[in-house]
């Protein structure tokens, strides 16, 4: 009856379900999803790989005693392609709406701020696009609870790189905390 029923599954593109409707539900139960469009595509991280460098977990995130707050996503493609996504913001101590940053500490490595970063190929360097619209790149924190470790909201923002625009729209994620 199991093979029966695994091959009745049908690819998401060919049933109809639009990009939307492929994102995971808005939750706040510590699901571990996280869904976004970029460019009207759908992102959802997942790691394919078996490779010891790309040996992360498809999904993080973390908030310390100062409210920084951040959660990456990787999507780890079987032929080696992979991006990423890093959202960072600080100050946050309460559900609320608040503005995604680029990581202020000049002792740290630009790519800790909020970023996507997009490799075609297993050997490529890729791209590096960091926020340049603070203003409207927003994190959405609908649950913050350090006691069980969820937090759960939604995301958008943009990116600008060379007259490339980004776009980076209809995030969601319910996460557990790591720490």
């Amino acid at each position: 009856i199991a093979s029966i029923i695994g091959s009745c599954k049908k690819d998401k593109k060919t049933t109809g379900v639009t990009e939307q409707e492929q994102l995971p539900a808005a939750t706040q139960e510590g699901k571990n999803t996280f869904g976004c469009l970029i460019n009207g595509e759908v992102f959802l991280p997942k790691n394919y790989s078996n490779q010891f460098f790309f040996s992360y977990k498809p999904l993080n995130a973390g908030v310390n005693s100062y409210g920084n707050i951040e959660i990456t996503a990787h999507k780890i493609n079987k032929d080696g392609s992979f991006s990423i996504i890093r959202l960072y913001s600080y100050g946050i101590s309460q559900k609320g709406v608040y503005n995604l940053k680029l990581h202020l500490d000049v002792n740290q490595a630009p790519f800790f701020g909020t970023s996507y970063e997009y490799n075609p190929t297993p050997n490529n360097i890729g791209k590096y696009y960091y926020i340049n619209d603070t203003i409207n790149s927003t994190l959405e924190i609908s649950k913050l609870d350090t006691i069980q470790k969820i937090m759960s909201g939604k995301f958008k923002f943009s990116f600008t790189l060379n007259n490339e625009n980004i776009k980076v729209e209809n995030g969601v994620f319910d996460l557990k905390l790591n720490n």
